[in-house]
């Protein structure tokens, strides 16, 4: 059901509002702005069939946005967010997270809405960019009208007017979310609908039985987290934390792992490989009694087949040698590939042996050959659109136009013994890049010739790809040349990725070696020439689990070296290998593996702690320390995980694998802290040569607007695919022990010497002063603190004189429990003030605190202060504060990207009530559920969650005193006089209650029944009563107990009260009359007038006209005098106003019904058209407002 609603406030721009609705319909933004703008989501009901929930909207704010030459309007509610899905509108939008039984079938049904029809159609049109890139002007609060282009055609909204969406799992939850949109498109006139209010209900397919292991998954800590987020919550079937362990499937435990005396073999290119007798002992291996026909090596988990030399006697000589293929691994990750190398009680596979005698077949003379050039020494981090992109390039920027960028580029690569036969074609590739978006043109040459010319536009990749003449290549050196040409563009700068050359190569091997293919499907002879020593090896290579020995092949001497032949069929993939011995390789690196065990259900640990090697001693120590608290803890080496999930090699998903594996099938209750001990670095391979050492990996995300970002929080979503995190992950971002040894002292020390009352409720709000969403942000924290507390600001818009650093620097060396930063900031630095030339706090100001042992929590709403991998001799903020000897800060919560400020302010906020409202101490708890309750309000802020990265160990608890609750406003008020006898009790307190444990108490509460209500979050409690006696005086006395069961304390407001009732029991009494004072012949647009003997309370007030007519009362300020405004009377017509009901201030009812009976004119006699009659003409009140508010 769809309806208008009339907002009933007494305030006269309100009702000229309402006028609007009534008589035309229809109103202009700044017409309808209305005071205290906000939004809410409330509950109504939950079961496992349905919830049905309520969204109001009470009034917006309206900001002018100038932009590229005109002026957009945006509508700004607090508690909302902006939408920002470019080429839409931009409006104001509001999500919650709810609980559900199954993310299948989820559906959305509005049972009931109200909205207004708003007339301007001029909201800030999201450009393509996104609204943050777009960086509009400086918006402002205005009554003015708007002023876009002309010949703009509307646009198209974001969303629907609500939209249910699975979200994923938080833990074992499924979780959906509901996301309102209430400005919407009529679809009948093209305007847009603002809807004030919306009643939803959403549904799901039946869902199957709850697993009963579901209490595995609970965890006290991260159920706190799930109470916070999701509305529901509390309507929940939640189950109870399972504390003893349950039947478990047999492990999945590698293959590899079959004995102790375990050989963890590193390649890192391709060929046969040999291990000595002494690479095997000097590795730490037993061949004394040693069966070598039981060796085996094994690659990602399956066995390969070797050849052992000798092993027949049963003895593995110190002559005896095995050898095996090995291939290098090419990844974004590494380049070395890990083999296994076990002795156990089973014979081991071989390689097969396959005779291959020469028998005159015909002889190929060459074979094709697809050389891959390519050396990444350039990286774009911030490539647009680069999911799933090659970030890494063949040197900087090429550019025909810009001045300081070469416009070609020179490669060279050298082709051996390459086939002379001119007929033939070779195949040159060069893979382009776009690095702006304009038009491009290249042209490659080859050893000097121009061999293509192409244009080509944006940031795509673009390949050449050129049929050329054998007779282009040079057997030695060889050239390519990319050239770029000037196409006129303002910008036009590329890149290079690779190069490849398919050619045809002949029979010579080259030191010794040649890996070669049959020219085409059949039976040849081979004539390999060019060996130094008639020892020759052959073997094949085509599928590297499945290699074969081939004997009976020929090798004779030819007066310059020695010619293997042989006879084989083959076909394209048919690939061999022919060498001498002195062409074996040997592995890059051989140790004995330590065996671990983390991949079996036979642990247990409600801490993981995931260090290097390097830092295990630190690491012990904090586990200590955490289990002296009481927690399970596991100490896992970082180099373990990899083998045991990624059969040892480097990669960042086996730490994901195994933190999944932990949540999944270790005994519950599963892991809820996660640390990572060391640092990372995204450039993985080290490409860039800047001695970067991964201790504990990252994940990289494509970040929207800032390209390949850090994201911790990919480790812990674990439960469905999605990005909800399912446990507490922090990172202490180590690069040495010693570094380690500061971090975990601190927060030994922080957690067995808690901060002191003398900075235990000291706070610091820093804010940038290049929006008022930065200080806006800082106010909104500042409100969110406990009455006690003692903010200190400094808002750069307050500078200079003085300087921002120092008072930053004294405020956190004089200790602060908190401090947080909202602007702009980079890897190094806050913002800019002083006409943008010094830093509002920058890298040599952290590290020149003298906090020692006061140390924050320190939270930044700002953009990369937690980009913490990008190279060894960078340091982020948060690393920065987080590294220095008991100085700096316990834990930083920061971004390692760049994100909305919107999106700051929300994530902020959330994070103050998550400890102020909800006690979430613990800063894995309260960081986690702020991230979620962020996402919950708008699903396009997902990437805070995946990027804002906890620089700390998510057990820490907050250091602050007892956050006691208190009462923050009581209705009526302390020594509160004249009070109205059907007054209300009302009492708001600090934080949400335990409602069962409050009482009203006191003498007041004697022979009056009283009945409670509650506000939906437990905060603002309501009693209703009969009517007070006159001049009565009255006292109260509340109490109860918050959720943790701290009782009510002292506040700003007493807890027990005194007040007042009024003696006034005199009834309000009034006068109706008319325009002109006649009942006959009244003009048809005058207005009845009710004048009453004292202020009356507008919204108690019921009236009636018969018959009908649209209309309504106009009050003055004091609410005395009441004029109906209407439509007109039609003519000739007798009318009866009747005053039903009337109320004054003290609470006295109108005694009886007023009524007034009047007669209207003809029509034709006199025309008056109605006018609504300015401020002067109508009340000497300067206080009237006809814009919106200014606060």
């Amino acid at each position: 059901m769809e309806g208008m609603r009339m907002i009933n406030l007494n305030r006269w721009m309100v009702w000229l509002i309402v006028a609007c609705i009534v008589l035309n319909g229809s109103l202009t933004l700044v017409e309808a702005a209305a005071a205290s703008p906000q939004s809410d989501i409330n509950l109504l009901w939950s079961n496992e069939r349905e919830i049905v929930l309520e969204f109001t909207l009470d009034g917006f704010d309206v900001e002018a946005i100038p932009y590229q030459g005109h002026v957009y309007h945006r509508l700004v509610v607090a508690g909302m967010a902006q939408s920002d899905v470019p080429g839409t509108l931009q409006v104001p939008t509001r999500g919650t997270l709810l609980g559900v039984p199954t993310l299948q079938g989820l559906s959305i049904q509005v049972l009931e809405s109200d909205y207004q029809i708003l007339t301007d159609d001029c909201l800030f049109p999201v450009p393509e960019t996104g609204s943050l890139v777009a960086n509009p002007e400086r918006a402002v609060k205005t009554d003015q009208g708007c002023h876009q282009a002309s010949d703009e055609s509307p646009r198209s909204l974001p969303g629907s007017l609500v939209e249910a969406s699975p979200t994923g799992y938080l833990r074992d939850q499924a979780v959906a979310r509901l996301q309102f949109y209430p400005v919407q498109r009529d679809p009948a006139t093209n305007t847009l609908r603002l809807y004030q209010r919306v009643l939803a209900r959403v549904t799901w397919d039946p869902s199957p039985a709850p697993d009963v292991n579901r209490g595995r998954w609970v965890s006290p800590a991260y159920e706190a987290t799930l109470s916070n987020a999701l509305l529901n919550y509390q309507a929940l079937d939640r189950p109870q934390m399972e504390q003893v362990p349950y039947e478990m499937p047999a492990a999945d435990i590698s293959a590899v792992k079959l004995v102790s005396d375990t050989l963890k073999i590193g390649v890192i290119e391709d060929g046969l490989y040999e291990l000595t007798y002494d690479d095997l002992t000097s590795a730490g291996l037993d061949l004394d009694s040693a069966l070598p026909q039981t060796i085996k090596i094994h690659h990602q988990g399956t066995e390969l087949p070797i050849y052992v030399p000798g092993e027949e006697d049963g003895v593995f000589d110190p002559t005896d040698v095995v050898l095996f293929y090995g291939q290098a691994i090419t990844s974004v990750y590494t380049t070395e590939n890990i083999y296994w190398l076990t002795i156990g009680e089973e014979h081991g596979q071989r390689m097969s042996v396959r005779p291959v005698p020469p028998a005159g077949a015909e002889t190929p003379v060459h074979f094709p050959v697809l050389l891959h050039l390519e050396e990444d020494t350039y990286y774009w981090r911030t490539m647009p659109n680069g999911e799933g992109q090659d970030h890494y390039f063949w040197g900087d920027r090429l550019s025909p136009s810009t001045n300081d960028m070469p416009d070609h580029r020179v490669y060279s690569f050298t082709l051996n013994h390459i086939s002379t036969d001119s007929s033939i074609l070779a195949t040159v590739r060069v893979r382009l890049k776009g690095f702006t978006s304009r038009e491009h043109r290249t042209q490659i040459y080859l050893n000097g010739n121009q061999i293509d010319d192409q244009q080509w536009s944006g940031r795509d990749n673009y390949e050449h790809e050129i049929p050329v003449s054998h007779y282009y290549l040079t057997d030695g050196n060889n050239t390519l040349r990319v050239q770029t040409v000037d196409t006129g563009a303002a910008a036009d700068q590329l890149l290079v990725n690779w190069i490849e050359i398919e050619y045809w190569d002949t029979y010579i091997a080259e030191f010794d070696e040649l890996y070669f293919a049959p020219p085409t499907t059949g039976t040849f002879q081979f004539e390999v020439d060019g060996f130094g020593q008639n020892d020759v090896q052959l073997f094949e290579v085509s599928y590297p689990s499945d290699v074969s020995m081939l004997t009976d092949s020929v090798v004779f001497p030819t007066g310059t070296g020695y010619k293997l032949e042989f006879q084989d069929t083959g076909s394209s993939n048919t690939r061999y290998l022919a060498l001498t011995p002195n062409q074996y390789k040997s592995p890059a690196r051989i140790e004995l593996d330590s065996p671990s065990s983390w991949k079996s259900p036979q642990n247990r640990a409600d801490y993981i702690l995931i260090t290097h090697e390097d830092f295990h001693s630190t690491a012990l120590t904090l586990a200590d320390h955490r289990r002296a608290e009481g927690l399970d803890v596991a100490v896992v080496q970082v180099q373990d995980i990899y083998d045991e999930f990624n059969f040892g090699v480097f990669n960042p998903g086996a730490l994901r694998d195994f933190l999944s594996y932990a949540y999944h099938h270790w005994f519950p209750p599963a892991p809820t802290y996660v640390v990572l001990l060391g640092d990372a670095c995204q450039d993985y391979r080290d490409t860039l040569d800047s001695g970067s050492i991964n201790y504990v990996p990252t994940h990289v995300i494509e970040s929207e607007l800032d390209g390949q970002s850090p994201s911790d929080n990919w480790f812990v979503a674990v439960s469905g695919e999605d990005i909800l995190p399912d446990m507490l992950i922090g990172r202490l971002s180590a690069r040495s022990n010693s570094e380690a040894a500061r971090i975990v002292n601190k927060i030994i020390h922080y957690d067995q010497s808690p901060p002191d009352e003398s900075w235990n409720k000291n706070v610091l709000l820093v804010a940038d002063d290049d929006a008022s969403v930065f200080e806006l942000t800082s106010e909104q924290l500042a409100d969110r603190l406990p009455y006690y507390y003692t903010v200190t600001k400094v808002y750069a818009s307050a500078y200079p004189p003085s300087d921002p650093a120092l008072d930053i620097s004294a405020a956190i060396n004089q200790g602060s429990i908190l401090v947080n930063y909202t602007g702009h900031g980079g890897l190094q630095w806050w913002g800019q003030w002083n006409n943008n030339s010094e830093f509002i706090f920058e890298a040599s100001d952290i590290t020149a605190l003298t906090n020692t042992h006061r140390l924050p929590v320190v939270t930044a709403g700002n953009c990369r202060n937690g980009l913490f991998s990008l190279y060894r001799n960078w340091s982020s903020v948060a690393e920065l504060f987080q590294r220095l000897e008991n100085r700096g800060a316990v834990a930083v919560w920061a971004s390692s990207s760049v994100s909305y400020p919107a999106s700051h302010q929300i994530l902020l906020r959330e994070f103050y009530e998550a400890i102020f409202q909800h006690d979430q101490y613990s800063l894995g708890a309260s960081t986690t559920a702020a991230k979620i309750n962020t996402l919950g309000y708008y699903d396009l802020w997902g990437e805070v969650v995946e990027t804002f990265i906890l620089f700390g160990d998510p057990a820490t608890q907050l250091g602050i005193p007892t956050n006691y609750p208190y009462v923050k406003s009581s209705i009526p008020a302390d020594r509160d006089h004249q009070v109205p006898i059907d007054q209300d009790i009302q009492i708001v307190f600090s934080k949400p209650m335990i409602t069962s444990t409050v009482e009203l108490g006191g003498p007041g509460t004697l022979a009056l029944p009283f009945t409670s209500t509650w506000s939906a979050k437990n905060t603002i409690l309501s009693y209703a009563h009969p009517n007070f006696e006159h001049g009565r005086i009255l006292t109260f006395t509340i109490s109860g107990q918050d959720r943790p069961g701290n009782v009510l304390g002292d506040g700003p407001v007493p807890s027990t009260w005194t007040f007042t009732v009024t003696n006034d029991n005199v009834p309000p009494n009034a006068v109706i009359g008319i325009e002109g004072g006649q009942l006959v012949n009244v003009p048809v647009t005058a207005q009845v007038v009710i004048t009453f003997t004292e202020p009356v309370r507008t919204e108690a007030t019921a009236y009636s006209i018969e018959p009908p007519i649209t209309g309504f009362l106009l009050w003055d300020v004091e609410g005395q005098i009441a004029r109906f405004r209407h439509a007109d009377f039609q003519g000739e017509e007798t009318y009866t106003f009747t005053l039903h009901t009337a109320q004054d201030l003290a609470g006295n009812l109108l005694v009886e019904p007023l009524a007034l009976t009047f007669t209207t004119q003809e029509v034709n006699r006199i025309y008056l058209p109605l006018i609504l009659r300015n401020n002067e003409e109508w009340l000497a009140h300067p206080t009237v407002e006809l814009g919106p508010r200014s606060e």
